[in-house]
């Protein structure tokens, strides 16, 4: 998704909703520790948006939020109500994301980071209105990224 009416502080948001799956969630943030995202020219932020889990989310994320936080601009917005999937999507979008595009991620995805590698690199080439891609995942954790080739 672009925010291209608004002045933005960075080029792509990667935001991420979460409620009460921790263990999926931190899986999906050490993903971000892979060193292959050194290589990734563009400026970005990652967006944790909590939709008020009343669990220990934050307490088994938090040695992965530090070291992210250490090396990209990183933050974790606690609801304090729980908004749903839906408007809490809508909350990161609106009003915390400052990313020109927004890349939506839930709690439980994986990232094919050589293939998002490509295709940040083509978003930034071509600087489309939208750029949409898609993924399936199977019950033993495996994946499938399809971005539009």
């Amino acid at each position: 998704m672009n925010k291209s009416s608004e002045k933005c502080e960075f080029f792509l948001s990667f935001l991420i909703i979460t409620y009460q799956r921790p263990y999926k969630l931190k899986r999906l943030l050490e993903q971000f520790l892979d060193n292959r995202w050194d290589q990734c020219k563009i400026n970005f932020e990652i967006i944790i948006a909590d939709d008020h889990s009343q669990d220990d989310t934050k307490k088994v994320i938090s040695q992965t939020l530090y070291k992210l936080s250490a090396k990209y601009n990183t933050r974790y917005i606690y609801r304090e109500s729980n908004l749903r999937g839906d408007r809490n999507l809508y909350y990161g979008y609106r009003y915390d994301s400052k990313g020109n595009y927004i890349w939506f991620l839930c709690d439980d995805d994986m990232i094919d980071i050589k293939n998002a590698l490509l295709f940040i690199e083509a978003i930034e080439k071509k600087q489309p209105l939208l750029a949409l891609c898609g993924f399936t995942q199977g019950i033993k954790n495996q994946f499938v990224t399809d971005f539009g080739k």
